[in-house]
């Protein structure tokens, strides 16, 4: 295997039996999780000056790895076919969801070497936070929740459809309702939508209240409807999990030789390599 396939290999496909793949990646996931820590210690307003030389440190070490953790991705990404032309192909890996998060998380911190304005630092600091997306590269379980929206999107976008549908019904009634007795307060029907957003949601924050009796009855239809509602996509959800672990599930009894689930074979039956 040349360089150019193992490194692809350790970087774009986790190779989890090479050790040193292994720890490239395991390195990498520390460097987040230790970016996650400062981003939060950064919000402190007085840092103590050994903490902020430390998160400094963090900061000025990650800028080094995540470039050149870049750099080789875009080198390494002509050993897939599908990104085998030098130039096309790498301009098309660059512009993959997860490639133009990576490219976030380090250019804009090398603006300020060209651009020292104070207000534009501040603003750059923003963009640490792409640092804390990285980590979904790495997380299994973000994967197969992106499988499962993308395999369930047609059921989604129909619950969906049915919540619009019910929001614009409920505010639309509602201001009909309340706009006689409240004008201030349901002044119109966008005004309305939040309040029937977050009583569909369960969140109720109180600042939206009907009055009259029947706009009382309404919001509690509406409050009862809203649970209805999002059982909707729950189920569908739990669903795709469920459909995703069988898959593991029998994917792990499949045989290495014919792809058969093992508890069909006959006992005693033996394959061969020829």
């Amino acid at each position: 295997m040349s360089l150019k396939k193992e490194v692809y290999h350790i970087l774009e496909e986790g190779d989890s039996k090479n050790f040193v793949g292994l720890l490239i990646n395991k390195g990498l996931v520390v460097l987040i999780f230790l970016n996650i820590i400062a981003i939060i210690l950064w919000s402190m307003p007085e840092p103590h000056p050994h903490l902020y030389f430390a998160l400094n440190l963090i900061d000025h070490i990650s800028l080094v790895v995540f470039t050149i953790e870049y750099v080789l991705r875009i080198w390494c990404c002509t050993a897939n076919p599908m990104f085998a032309h030098p130039v096309t192909g790498r301009i098309r890996f660059a512009l993959r969801p997860m490639m133009i998060i990576d490219f976030l998380a380090i250019f804009p911190f090398y603006l300020p070497y060209f651009f020292p304005d104070m207000r534009f630092l501040r603003a750059v600091r923003l963009f640490r936070l792409f640092r804390m997306v990285k980590i979904v590269r790495y997380t299994h379980a973000v994967h197969m929740f992106g499988r499962i929206i993308k395999n369930k999107s047609d059921q989604l976008m129909s619950a969906g459809t049915v919540f619009c549908l019910a929001l614009l019904i409920f505010s639309c009634v509602m201001y009909h309702v309340e706009h006689d007795a409240q004008p201030e307060i349901f002044s119109s029907i966008p005004q309305s939508m939040w309040w029937c957003a977050i009583t569909l949601t369960s969140t109720g924050y109180g600042d939206m209240i009907p009055v009259t009796s029947l706009g009382k009855f309404i919001g509690a239809v509406t409050a009862v409807t809203g649970i209805c509602i999002y059982a909707l996509p729950v189920g569908i959800i739990v669903t795709g999990f469920l459909d995703e672990f069988n898959k593991k599930k029998k994917k792990m009894k499949a045989c290495p030789y014919c792809g058969r689930n093992i508890e069909n074979h006959k006992e005693g039956a033996v394959h061969t390599l020829f």
